[in-house]
């Protein structure tokens, strides 16, 4: 039977009844998986576990959608074609190390607890600084490839979290390669907030941070590197990211500023704030460039830098 489309696809069956078991409730939580376990507290103290959850959920496998009685997607599992399709994985672009001040574990003490927990991807973005500028790439680089190498499992990308010139903090990240050091280190000596007298405007630290977009998407276009990617981190916590900038940064290079965190409710740290207005504490990164949500992300990518896109989930890493 018919579902009121005008074209043709295939339907499965055998899909139509695969219900992630993070979803599945006659099943109970003792018999859960860890990584299960997760999904369903996530889900759960967001609440959202439930028929619609199976159909909107990120974690959901295909036929999820049909399962929960609901309209489906007209996309591939994995998006793209039948020749290249992508495949989505959940991943973390914003995670600290030794490296940074406010953290402690090694790269791959990080890297490991977070593929346990599900993870097929993760960015190590230890904090910019004048230091950092200096050593920081080099140093913490030879730990990114052993990881590399220990789990090849997971894809590693090696990043640093950007002091926007004015405004808050953003990862920035580069396809691994032989430039990815080299590359990183040349942006974060030119552009990094940190490194800047203090008696800039904001119109030049405006500018500043539109041109290091730039310079990413540049490394890009002379093939130094593969791809760059750019997502402002924690935009409202501090309240100095006004929307016009998120927009900027967003026309600088939209194949690099491709979004930021963000969570529906935020007020972590605004006493001001309801309770009700925080939704079980979801994180998911966001491309609107005008709302002021922000959290922890744990998103989800093809395995592609370029092509970087949603979910939330939380693992073990620092912050």
């Amino acid at each position: 039977m018919g579902h009121g489309h005008d074209h043709d696809h295939v339907h499965s069956s055998e899909a139509a009844t695969d219900v992630p078991e993070a979803l599945d409730l006659s099943i109970p939580d003792s018999e859960l998986s860890p990584a299960d376990n997760s999904r369903r507290g996530f889900l759960r103290g967001a609440g959202l576990l439930g028929a619609g959850a199976a159909a909107a959920s990120v974690f959901a496998r295909p036929g999820v959608a049909a399962a929960a009685g609901l309209p489906h997607t007209h996309d591939l599992p994995g998006g793209g074609s039948e020749k290249g399709g992508f495949k989505w994985l959940a991943g973390d672009h914003h995670i600290h190390t030794q490296y940074s001040s406010d953290a402690q574990y090694r790269v791959l003490d990080q890297a490991k607890h977070g593929h346990a927990y599900g993870l097929d991807w993760l960015v190590i973005t230890d904090h910019g600084s004048a230091t950092h500028a200096k050593i920081g790439v080099d140093k913490v680089n030879p730990d990114i490839v052993k990881t590399r190498s220990s789990l090849p499992g997971l894809l590693t990308f090696q990043g640093l979290e950007w002091n926007i010139p004015g405004a808050e903090h953003a990862t920035v990240f580069v396809h691994p390669g032989k430039n990815e050091v080299d590359v990183l280190k040349r942006f974060e000596n030119a552009y990094d907030g940190s490194l800047l007298p203090a008696t800039n405007t904001s119109e030049q630290n405006e500018a500043l941070a539109i041109e290091g977009i730039k310079f990413l998407g540049e490394q890009v276009k002379r093939r130094k590197v593969d791809g760059a990617l750019f997502l402002a981190n924690h935009p409202a916590r501090r309240g100095i990211d006004s929307p016009h900038e998120i927009r900027n940064w967003r026309d600088a290079d939209p194949t690099v500023a491709i979004g930021f965190e963000g969570a529906p409710g935020l007020c972590i740290r605004d006493r001001a704030c309801s309770p009700r207005a925080r939704p079980g504490g979801s994180r998911s990164t966001r491309t609107r460039t005008s709302s002021t949500w922000t959290s922890r992300p744990r998103a989800r990518t093809a395995t592609s830098p370029r092509t970087a896109s949603t979910t939330t989930r939380s693992t073990p890493a620092s912050r």
